[in-house]
């Protein structure tokens, strides 16, 4: 993930290298619409310059853009795609299931054994796993994320909690078959019951670790009852999945069901959110089914 003081994102380690083939052009700040499907099979893609044709179409726009594209290409739940005067390509739950890690912020005041004297303070992430209380044993669904941070008022003491494996499911839609407007994304954070109580366990943990460690003088939540604060203050991570998911809109190689030559590579597909950041997940999904593109069973 870093390389010297760089985050090392999968353009620097797969892009740059393959920059200078012949067989590859680069179109940047392109805005794709949808797949041009032709009797059941994927021949090109619909952008705001122009059709591009193609072989084979693999999305690789992660679980919100993905399943966007999915839709306006007539490939989803039948009324919704019928709402918007979309063309029903194949009745497939796209959209549905979409997941992220739940979670809220604490704050506390600074002690002042642990402000810098002077100079950078030097800032790394670091994550605690931590059990709920509903948790089984001989695993963990909590990720405590603390950092010193220096605002207009002083030195701060700030931890996350996340929830790695909720109940709770959402779901993107579309507002419109425009691609210029965006989709509406609806997490479901919650919606499950059970997540607020696994929230407020790890809240309840962090607490009494901080205090343990004399972190100073509360700042968020305070006195404010937890379960409000969770309710308005829950958050996700960035971590979307599952809307493209393996088994409902895929097969095991990615390939769209009932759809010829169209591909999906990317956290859409992970039908259960992993227990961790889902970057090295995705990574090793998109080699995985690279290797089947590129291997004789598939092609």
């Amino acid at each position: 993930n870093a390389v010297g003081t760089a985050r090392w994102n999968t353009a620097f380690a797969y892009l740059d290298d393959a920059r200078a083939r012949p067989n590859l052009s680069i179109v940047s700040g392109a805005l794709v619409d949808r797949v041009e499907i032709a009797d059941r099979r994927a021949v090109g893609i619909v952008t705001d310059r122009g059709r591009l044709s193609a072989e084979t179409v693999i999305l690789a726009a992660g679980a919100y853009g993905t399943a966007a594209v999915l839709l306006r290409s007539g490939l989803g739940p039948s009324a919704h795609l019928a709402g918007l005067g979309i063309d029903v390509v194949e009745h497939l739950p796209v959209g549905e299931g979409l997941v992220d890690h739940p979670g809220v912020g604490l704050e506390w005041a600074a002690a002042p054994t642990h402000v810098p004297d002077d100079g950078p303070v030097f800032s790394v992430s670091i994550a605690a796993r931590v059990r709920s209380d509903t948790c089984p044993p001989g695993t963990w669904d909590l990720h405590f994320i603390p950092w010193l941070d220096h605002g207009d008022d002083g030195w701060r003491t700030t931890a996350l909690v996340y929830l790695l494996k909720p109940g709770s499911q959402g779901s993107l839609t579309l507002r419109s078959s425009d691609p210029r407007v965006p989709p509406v994304v609806d997490h479901g954070f919650l919606s499950d019951t059970r997540d607020l109580d696994r929230l407020v366990s790890g809240v309840t943990q962090l607490r009494a670790l901080a205090e343990a460690a004399g972190a100073g003088v509360e700042l968020r939540p305070g006195d404010e009852p937890l379960g409000e604060y969770i309710r308005r203050e829950v958050r996700g991570i960035f971590h979307p999945t599952g809307t493209c998911a393996r088994g409902t809109v895929v097969d095991r190689d990615g390939a769209v069901l009932g759809i010829d030559r169209l591909i999906v590579a990317d956290a859409s597909v992970i039908p259960t959110i992993p227990r961790a950041n889902t970057n090295l997940s995705t990574i090793a999904i998109a080699e995985l089914i690279a290797d089947r593109v590129r291997g004789p069973e598939r092609l």
